[in-house]
């Protein structure tokens, strides 16, 4: 849920995540009762990953046997992480937050995939729209086509906010 959270709140801020990282994810020949537990959890998790954040790009790293300090332990990270991609491409283009026209009427569009309705909290003025996720605070300076036009509505579904 931390990463969920963490997510969210990029979005609200229009960062765009390029990728998902998963870091020490157990070998499947990890043997012993213990391990074999711990993989069969964590495999389990993973899934739930894959189905949360369906749509951003997933790597996954293996847990090493000591913390990945020094230029060759991160140097070795990053080839688990890229392989042989470059890692300075764009791995993805999400833009959680977009504004456009449709009917003669202007929308606001913001990616919040794991918000809830009841931490919401939408309003304007003048210039500006106020926007509030949990204990985050956004205030979003209006394009001039968008400014002192009061919000006629507000929507939230499956993880998107409609202004």
């Amino acid at each position: 849920s931390e990463t969920q959270r963490a997510y969210t709140y990029l979005c609200l801020f229009d960062i765009p995540v390029e990728m998902l990282v998963v870091n020490r994810v157990l070998p499947s020949s990890a043997t012993g009762d213990f391990l074999k537990r711990e993989r069969k959890e964590q495999q389990e998790n993973l899934h739930f990953i894959r189905e949360a954040f369906g749509e951003v790009p997933q790597r996954e790293v293996p847990r090493y046997p000591e913390e990945v300090l020094g230029k060759e332990k991160l140097l070795q990270l990053a080839r688990d992480v890229f392989g042989e991609e470059d890692p300075t491409k764009i791995f993805a283009r999400a833009h959680p937050v977009k504004f456009y026209a449709k009917g003669g009427r202007k929308y606001i569009r913001m990616e919040l995939p794991f918000a809830e309705r009841e931490t919401l909290d939408v309003s304007s003025r003048g210039d500006t729209l106020y926007l509030k996720v949990g204990w985050y605070k956004r205030t979003l300076t209006l394009p001039f086509a968008y400014a002192g036009a009061p919000v006629a509505r507000a929507s939230f579904d499956r993880g998107v906010l409609l202004v």
